[in-house]
């Protein structure tokens, strides 16, 4: 069973402080207004003309206040990282930030914010977040959201972002970098699938939906209950009803959901490699699918330790599959000189299952009624024509997810 990766709390909030480490750079036009006031400084000090002297002096008060100002405004915010919701690769993902203007008096102008690469970790995105901030009144709270699309599937570290400013003038832009940490996951990218790779599990399946052993729908009868208001009329058992002196309505079952078994084979993959990627994101969105064909999946994973995920149905449950699959890294993965895990357990598996191989060869496992597909097959069932389902990914957002976890710097 392949660990779950929990991410311990991070420090989602700081306060720019004036021991804050900062940086002033100076952009074109800063460069250029600074050679355009030495410039006039020096033809002051040559020809002693009072007007350039006032010139010089309005310039050089221009510069002092735009680094003093700058500053004082940077001083005074408070910056929050809203936990970022997992997002699928070349999907949009939005980081949001809260950002709280603690001055009474002083408002906050032309704010960035833009996240730093980790040195250590390749691009995760496209581009990286940059949120703009127009203006904040004193004492008042706002919500940036600063939007990018993942490249790659996997779990990435936030470690710090750069907050910077240029404002009144634009001529020296003061930044600050915070260490402010948190963690966001890319999931799998999601493709549309033909119709037929359903219909092709359909066919293959066994049992299809069955009559459940539960109460609640229209099929089989069930057995006998008290009425109870809002019953139909024509459920009404009349005739046990006479006898106990009392309503009894009969109850009926409801269909079970179709099921889909999905196995992974990541024996002779490595991490990262193309055949490798194909066949995560083509289970992802096989997954994806059955969720909105109210399927009920279950998950069995090949690898250096086998995984087994149980059939369900919920989003929570099709948040785990997904999360399973994105946080497959190189330690999941068989080595290449390691023999061929056992698959007595698979050979008794019955439709309607997809054994998916990420290796360039394929070897057929079980019964030849089970679907055994590769990379070959991936481009057959994937479409973007009219007979295509199109995915969307399911709301993966919990309750608890949706609140921001914050921690004073």
């Amino acid at each position: 069973m392949l660990p779950r990766r929990r991410h311990s709390a991070y420090n989602l909030a700081i306060v720019i402080n004036p021991k804050q480490k900062r940086r002033y750079l100076i952009k074109l036009g800063g460069v250029v207004y600074v050679a355009i006031s030495i410039f006039i400084g020096l033809a002051a000090l040559n020809s002693q003309t009072n007007l350039l002297f006032w010139i010089f002096g309005l310039l050089m008060g221009g510069l002092i206040v735009s680094g003093l100002l700058s500053g004082a405004m940077m001083n005074s915010l408070l910056i929050k990282r809203i936990t970022p919701q997992p997002a699928h690769v070349d999907q949009p993902l939005t980081i949001q930030y809260q950002i709280t203007n603690k001055r009474g008096i002083l408002p906050c102008f032309g704010f960035t914010i833009r996240e730093i690469k980790p040195s250590k970790q390749p691009d995760w995105a496209y581009n990286l977040p940059i949120g703009y901030v127009v203006y904040i009144p004193p004492k008042t709270s706002t919500v940036v959201n600063a939007h990018a699309f993942g490249s790659t599937r996997g779990t990435v570290e936030l470690p710090k972002l750069e907050v910077s400013t240029s404002f009144p003038f634009g001529i020296l832009t003061r930044s600050a970098i915070l260490p402010l940490v948190s963690k966001i996951t890319i999931l799998p990218k999601l493709h549309p699938l033909s119709r037929q790779l359903f219909h092709d599990i359909k066919q293959r399946s066994t049992n299809g939906a069955r009559s459940g052993k539960h109460a609640g729908g229209l099929e089989e009868f069930y057995g006998l209950r008290e009425y109870q208001h809002g019953d139909e009329l024509k459920r009404i058992d009349w005739k046990n009803s006479a006898k106990s002196g009392k309503l009894i309505s009969r109850e009926y079952t409801k269909p079970a959901p179709p099921k889909l078994h999905i196995v992974l084979n990541l024996h002779g993959a490595k991490n990262k490699l193309p055949h490798t990627e194909q066949a995560i994101s083509f289970t992802a969105s096989v997954f994806a699918h059955a969720a909105q064909l109210d399927y009920e999946c279950s998950l069995t994973i090949v690898a250096r330790r086998n995984t087994s995920i149980p059939p369900d149905s919920g989003k929570s449950h099709f948040n785990k599959l997904f999360h399973v699959l994105a946080d497959l890294n190189d330690e999941d993965f068989p080595e290449s000189d390691a023999p061929a895990p056992s698959l007595h357990d698979l050979t008794s598996l019955t439709p309607p299952s997809i054994i998916i191989h990420a290796t360039q060869s394929k070897i057929h496992i079980g019964p030849p009624s089970l679907l055994n597909l590769d990379h070959h097959d991936f481009a057959s069932y994937i479409s973007h024509d009219q007979q295509s389902i199109t995915p969307s990914a399911p709301d993966l957002t919990t309750d608890s997810a949706k609140l921001p976890q914050e921690t004073a710097a």
